[in-house]
């Protein structure tokens, strides 16, 4: 997966009717890739109307806030154990979330999304990044590095 097949499934929504999730522990290595791939984000002037909220390793403490923005889709973005190499990013199917280690976080992705489908009808968009390490007090390994840089190539 790449930015741009990200910008095309974004398309169909008006940019104030997206939310990205962003989590992550950044002390812990390679878990802070979907933070790091979040302020990327918000750096793209086509997505300064969309909604960003850097959720760290607590995303259950955001639903609210989530449901305020009154979001068509919100997209969560984290390191994701599905056995590819470090630095692969993926879309992962939310039929699928449970089946992979959707990071470090106290509720599950899954009880997330059935909170805000209780709340409002929306979409749902999980994009993880395949960690290396993510050990406390690690940094983030060049594997990600490298697979965030190719996962956003050259914005025009």
């Amino acid at each position: 997966m790449n930015f741009k097949t990200l910008d095309i499934l974004l398309s169909k929504y008006n940019k104030k009717e997206i939310v990205f999730v962003g989590l992550g522990n950044t002390d812990r290595g390679d878990d802070a890739s979907g933070i790091i791939i979040l302020q990327k984000l918000q750096n793209i002037p086509d997505y300064s109307k969309c909604h960003f909220i850097d959720a760290g390793k607590n995303p259950e403490n955001h639903l609210q806030k989530i449901l305020d923005y009154d979001p068509k889709i919100v997209v969560f973005i984290d390191s994701t154990d599905f056995n590819r190499e470090p630095g692969t990013i993926s879309l992962i199917d939310s039929q699928e979330i449970d089946n992979f280690d959707f990071s470090t976080h106290t509720f599950s992705i899954s009880l997330i999304e059935k909170y805000l489908l209780n709340h409002k009808k929306l979409e749902t968009i999980y994009i993880g990044i395949q960690p290396g390490s993510m050990k406390y007090g690690d940094k983030v390994s060049v594997a990600v590095k490298d697979g965030i840089e190719k996962f956003f190539g050259k914005i025009n």
